[in-house]
C-alpha cells in the first residue's frame, strides 16, 4: 500500500505529517503537490532536518538546477521539486535502524512548517 502525502494549498505543510513503517521493508510514497508553490519531500536520518535544510539554502542560484537537494549522506530519499498539480511516486527500502526520521521540504523558506516524521519500527 502506498502512503499518499499531499501538500495543503496555501498552508505550507504536508497533509500527512507523520507515518510509521516497518524496518527494512519496501516503502512507497505518492507525493502530490496540489499547492501553487514548488515543493519537494526529503526524508533524512534522525535529527538531520536542519543540516539538510541549511545545505539546501546554501545552494543559492544553483538550487533550482539541483532541485534544492544538497549532496548529503543523511538523505535517504528525495523527490523532484514538483510544480502545482504534479506528483511523484517514491519507492525505497525503509532503514533497518528503528527511530524517528526527519521529513522536510528543502525549498528555501519552507522547512519551518513543511516538516514531518517517519517512524521506523521493528
Amino acid at each position: 500500500d502506498a502512503i499518499v502525502i499531499k501538500t495543503v494549498v496555501e498552508e505550507m505543510r504536508y497533509d500527512v505529517p507523520e507515518f510509521t513503517v516497518t524496518a527494512g521493508t519496501s516503502v512507497t510514497i505518492l507525493f502530490d503537490n496540489e499547492d501553487f508553490t514548488p515543493h519537494n519531500l526529503v526524508i533524512g536520518q534522525p535529527g538531520s532536518g536542519e543540516s539538510i535544510g541549511s545545505a539546501a539554502d546554501a545552494l543559492g542560484a544553483e538550487g533550482f538546477a539541483r532541485r534544492f537537494i544538497p549532496n548529503s549522506y543523511e538523505i535517504i530519499v528525495a523527490s523532484e521539486l514538483l510544480n502545482h498539480g504534479k506528483f511523484q511516486v517514491l519507492t525505497f527500502r525503509a532503514p533497518s535502524e528503528p527511530g524517528v526520521y526527519d521529513i522536510l521540504c528543502t525549498f528555501p523558506g519552507h522547512r519551518g512548517t513543511m516538516r514531518g516524521t517517519m517512524t521506523v519500527e521493528n
